[in-house]
This record gives C-alpha cells, sequence and structure tokens, in this order.
C-alpha cells in the first residue's frame, strides 16, 4: 500500500492509501495542484491584509514561496479558528505560514484532500473508497 500525503505528528484527519501507485504519485506531485482542505486553530488572528498576501504568495525565511487560501471562521474556546485550502502541502506550511506572523497554531486538522471528504468518520476508523468516489477523483484529475 501507498499512502497519499502524510501528516505531521500534531495532526489529525483523513490520509488516503491505495495500491496502485501511479494514482498516488499523481496526487502527491505537487505540481498537480491537488487541494487539501484544513481547519486550523490559532492564538492570534491575521489581519486581512496578511491573508489577503498569503493568498497571493509569501516567501518563508528558509526562502519557501508558498500561498494558501485562507478564510476566518470563528473565534471560540479563546481560539481564532480556520479554513485553509493548499495545493502544494510542504514541510510543516502551515504552522510556518502562521508562524512568519508571530501566530502560534494550536491544531491543525484535514477534513479533505483531492474532493474527498472525511466526514463523520471517527479518529483511527477507516472506509473504502467506493467505484463512485474513485470516478470522481479519476475524472477529476484526469491523472490517466
Amino acid at each position: 500500500l501507498f499512502s497519499i500525503g502524510r501528516l505531521d505528528y500534531d495532526t489529525t484527519g483523513i490520509i488516503l492509501l491505495t495500491n496502485d501507485g501511479d494514482f498516488s504519485n499523481y496526487l502527491c506531485h505537487p505540481k498537480n495542484k491537488i487541494k487539501k482542505k484544513y481547519y486550523v486553530q490559532t492564538d492570534n488572528k491575521l489581519t486581512n491584509k496578511e491573508i489577503e498576501k498569503i493568498k497571493s504568495g509569501i516567501n518563508l525565511s528558509n526562502k519557501d514561496y508558498v500561498k494558501a487560501i485562507i478564510k476566518y471562521l470563528c473565534y471560540k474556546n479563546s481560539k481564532h479558528i480556520w479554513d485553509i485550502q493548499l495545493t502544494e502541502g510542504k514541510n510543516r506550511e502551515i504552522k510556518r505560514i502562521f508562524n512568519n506572523y508571530n501566530i502560534s497554531v494550536t491544531s491543525i486538522h484535514r477534513y479533505e484532500f483531492s474532493g474527498i471528504q472525511l466526514g463523520k468518520l471517527k479518529e483511527g476508523k477507516y472506509k473504502r473508497l467506493n467505484k463512485q468516489d474513485m470516478k470522481l477523483i479519476k475524472a477529476k484529475y484526469a491523472y490517466i
């Protein structure tokens, strides 16, 4: 089996597994701009100007150029909640984006990968993708 993508040790959420190496490589390669969506909690809030900069792309301290679509959702239990969409997912990218503005990330949860949503699946559980799910992904990205 191949895992499609990865999560940091302190991040929760969806990971896809497959026995199709071509499919795995396609969904993992940055050039294909596969969407990954996350809920993120932080201790502080970005400004609208900072959000626009991130959407256009910013250079981080290690000279990585990153872009993300960031939407502020709410303030709950002393945390700011965000919906973030990435297409690359470089090493600890979300944390590095917020750290660039001196904001600490307290929680990251990936709820969608390539159009497949985690939904109500409990932590540690799995579901087998059906033929309809696979057709959706393959048609959307036409990887072969």
